[in-house]
């Protein structure tokens, strides 16, 4: 018999002032059928206007024709109010929803919400991906491509739907969905960090030579190691890794040419230690948020600046809000495309092969993507008038990344660091 579970969850802002944001989730007992229904309330100004994002575009459909547009703003605010409040958004939402519906669909409706959670019966395996960007950054070009490979090797058998730009969680949230078996999988950040420390080697500021030097480490047998310990411990499977070009700098109005430059600039980073004390060291205040406030952050004057890699400020449209790039290069880091151990164990090996051979192809093709778009997407950031600076001095901020190095010691271990520096000089294997 299918059961639903819920989740809510209220936002705040800068002001410690809520943002309204409700989530409704509905699963069945098997766990294969997935459905969120996210509200949002938001004042830009007046009017408030309201804001509705469901992941199944049929159960959405179903929505707006039972009930007439009018009971639909009234849903809405119900239960974002009950959101605020603290209340059972689920609870809210049924109760509300029926309240609002036509009187000749009230039986029918009803049905149709306890036959969301089975609906996926049909469905072979349909497996959600989600993560932080929108559909025009490389990384979901490439989860496209990780899809096609899925469906050729299983013959159509195994579906992958992709969900951008925080649609189904943000980062530290879809790696708890997938530690409680409610995702399958994520591409994910080096926020994975913040769950197994050890990890957080991928993120020193310049450790890395390249990302051939990268991959030499992920295929050793300490990184082996890792990702064995991090699926047993914390419940996380590590498929693959794709590719990012190195992480620069932008600001708004100060020119970065040195670390002379940065002194008491509010440069945005990620919710992630490394990175809060990376920047500390570089003499700025790092301000900690997440990839869906840095925009509006840097419109609106809350920060000076922000770090991220090149694909970022091309596909966010940073030089909307940003003046100058500098090419700081001072971390180069990998995606992780990474799945719940949950699902992977309701695989059979035939299943979890394709999706290990779909994930290796889709690394070649990822990497082979980003070589071919990162001077394009240089050359594209400086015609729409931003200032490149190409060889700032990095020598002090080097010097400086040493510092973070030892403090983070104790978290991946020397045996790793020993590793890296020497293979750094290696040739590729």
């Amino acid at each position: 018999m299918p059961i639903f579970s819920w989740k809510h969850d209220v936002e705040y802002d800068t002001r410690n002032a809520p943002l309204r944001k409700g989530i409704i989730r509905l699963r069945s007992v098997s766990g294969r059928c997935h459905t969120k229904i996210e509200l949002t309330k938001k004042a830009l100004g007046q009017p408030q206007y309201l804001g509705v994002v469901i992941d199944d575009e049929n159960v959405w459909a179903f929505l707006q024709s039972s009930l007439p547009f009018t009971s639909c703003l009234t849903l809405w605010h119900n239960i974002l109010r009950s959101a605020c409040e603290g209340r059972n958004i689920l609870r809210s939402f049924l109760y509300h929803y029926v309240a609002s519906m036509r009187a000749s669909c009230i039986v029918a409706s009803l049905a149709f919400l306890m036959c969301l959670c089975v609906a996926s019966s049909a469905i072979a395996l349909e497996i959600r991906v989600g993560h932080n960007a929108p559909m025009n950054d490389p990384r979901h070009q490439s989860l496209k491509d990780f899809a096609r490979r899925v469906a050729v090797l299983s013959n159509g058998e195994i579906s992958v739907k992709i969900f951008p730009a925080n649609t189904i969680g943000k980062d530290h949230e879809r790696l708890e969905l997938m530690q409680s078996g409610l995702l399958e999988m994520s591409l994910t950040g080096e926020i994975l960090a913040n769950f197994d420390s050890r990890w957080s080697i991928i993120s020193m500021p310049y450790l890395w030579r390249d990302q051939a030097h990268i991959r030499r480490f992920l295929n050793s047998e300490i990184a082996e190691r890792w990702k064995a310990e991090t699926a047993k411990t914390h419940g996380l499977v590590l498929f693959g890794f794709l590719e990012r070009s190195p992480r620069v700098l932008t600001t708004r109005e100060t020119r970065v040419s040195g670390i002379q430059d940065l002194a008491g600039l509010r440069i945005r980073v990620p919710q992630i230690p490394v990175y809060v004390d990376t920047w500390r060291t570089f003499g700025v205040v790092p301000t900690p948020m997440s990839s869906s406030e840095f925009y509006s952050a840097l419109e609106e004057g809350q920060i000076d600046g922000m770090e991220n890699p090149l694909e970022v400020m091309s596909a966010w449209r940073i030089h909307e809000v940003s003046r100058h790039i500098s090419l700081t290069d001072h971390m180069l880091t990998s995606l992780f495309l990474v799945a719940s151990k949950t699902f992977t164990e309701s695989l059979t090996q035939h299943q979890l092969q394709i999706l290990k051979q779909a994930a290796k192809e889709t690394e070649a093709l990822h990497a082979q993507r980003m070589q071919d778009l990162e001077d394009i997407m240089l050359r594209n950031l400086a015609a729409r008038g931003m200032e490149i600076v190409e060889a700032p001095e990095t020598e002090a901020l080097e010097q400086a990344a040493l510092l973070v190095h030892q403090k983070y010691m104790n978290a991946f271990g020397r045996e790793a660091y020993d590793f890296v520096r020497q293979s750094s000089s290696s040739e590729d294997p």
